[in-house]
């Protein structure tokens, strides 16, 4: 083969390579405050999670998301209402079963949530839209500072780490990368407004 050719193909090779790793699936995951009981002084987030921007989607297999609390703003954590993945969930090609969430492994201020796929192909998660996992209810200990949650991903040294799982023609992989985010209101901000409970 002429050198110049080689070098065209090398470098054909070498792009389309990083378009095949552009499209993987990779996820996003976020927590958000939910809602606020200002009497009680109890706070709701949520956990969400999506396909990442310009990458392709993945059946949702098991989940464990883990991440650390200021005990110094919450404590308590606990399990307050499972939302888009409970139980049978009807898909586009077949139904998945998901077993009972769980908090199994929540100590101190960590939490961890746990989700397993008891049967069928998973949910299919899309870039376009979030789904909400479970909701996790706090009690607020200071409700004038921030609710600041540190994710156990691959980029702290926070131990266990997050882990999604997906599947793929009835294969189950761990999914790499991620990207992590929340929100950090100050939960005052709910008690403040016109309404006193956004719950």
């Amino acid at each position: 083969m002429h050198i110049l050719t080689k070098i065209q193909f090398f470098f054909f090779a070498f792009s389309w390579s990083l378009t095949v790793i552009g499209q993987a699936s990779q996820f996003e995951v976020r927590l958000i405050t939910q809602k606020v009981d200002c009497i009680k002084k109890k706070a709701f987030v949520d956990i969400e999670i999506k396909a990442s921007e310009g990458t392709k989607g993945f059946h949702l297999a098991s989940q464990n998301y883990r991440f650390t609390f200021d005990p110094e703003v919450v404590e308590n954590p606990k399990l307050q209402k499972e939302l888009e993945l409970s139980g049978l969930v009807q898909g586009e090609t077949a139904p998945s079963m998901y077993n009972p969430h769980t908090m199994v492994g929540t100590k101190g201020s960590l939490v961890s949530y746990n989700v397993v796929l008891a049967s069928g192909p998973g949910v299919f998660v899309t870039s376009d839209n979030w789904i909400s996992i479970g909701r996790i209810e706090f009690d607020i200990k200071n409700i004038n500072k921030l609710f600041n949650a540190t994710w156990h991903d691959d980029q702290n040294e926070g131990f266990p780490k997050t882990i999604i799982i997906k599947k793929e023609q009835q294969t189950y992989q761990k999914m790499d990368g991620g990207k992590f985010g929340q929100e950090n209101p100050s939960f005052k901000r709910f008690c403040s407004s016109s309404e006193d409970d956004r719950a």
